[in-house]
């Protein structure tokens, strides 16, 4: 087992979970996906780091590589989504359900809003975007369509390519490109690399389920 898987195990054991797939299951993640992060037998990527920290109240560095305290700092305390490291706030965090009812109903909403859609997975905004009618706490639900638009949405993790810390964003598909919103700083291009997540096929105005 990983230091990293290690402390995963520890956050999951600290934040009251008995085993893996009652965290699994509460959180609403595959259990194969998160069993295999915590036995490290799967590499995780530093956004579902953020997910895990966010979910356990624990600190994102702390998960990621054993810096600093294992408690998440104070103004992070209500689940305020932090970056695990560099590039500030987090635009964009994994949609996590305050509880089992709550992650079955939305699972079942991205199911009906998105049918025809696979890779459906759910996100929150953790700030307004007000060029693309986005408020802070709204619901993304995102996925691959039949077919792709120009000038879609979609959810894209931007990757520092000198560090390799990354951050999850929405932004506007342009051709080959992906343009921020018009209040959003524009980013270093040649020190970033993006992948795209999934393109928004609804979103669900503060559902307040998270």
């Amino acid at each position: 087992m990983t230091d990293k898987a290690a402390r995963l195990r520890l956050a999951r054991e600290a934040a009251g979970f008995e085993n893996a797939r009652e965290a699994a299951d509460r959180f609403g993640w595959a259990y194969p996906t998160y069993s295999s992060h915590e036995n490290g037998s799967r590499g995780i990527r530093a956004d579902k780091i953020t997910e895990y920290a966010q979910a356990f109240r624990v600190a994102p560095a702390w998960l990621l590589s054993g810096d600093g305290p294992m408690a998440a700092p104070k103004g992070n305390a209500e689940g305020t989504a932090k970056r695990a490291s560099g590039f500030g706030e987090a635009e964009i965090a994994p949609f996590i359900p305050a509880s089992a009812s709550a992650a079955k109903l939305v699972e079942n909403l991205a199911a009906a809003l998105a049918a025809g859609s696979r890779h459906i997975q759910t996100f929150t905004a953790q700030r307004d975007y007000a060029g693309y009618a986005v408020l802070k706490g709204d619901l993304l639900i995102i996925g691959t369509p039949r077919k792709e638009t120009e000038g879609d949405l979609v959810i894209a993790t931007l990757t520092d390519t000198n560090d390799g810390t990354s951050m999850t964003v929405l932004r506007q598909r342009m051709g080959d490109r992906l343009v921020p919103p018009i209040q959003a700083r524009i980013e270093d291009e040649d020190k970033l690399s993006a992948g795209i997540l999934g393109t928004v096929i609804s979103v669900v105005r503060s559902p307040g389920l998270a």
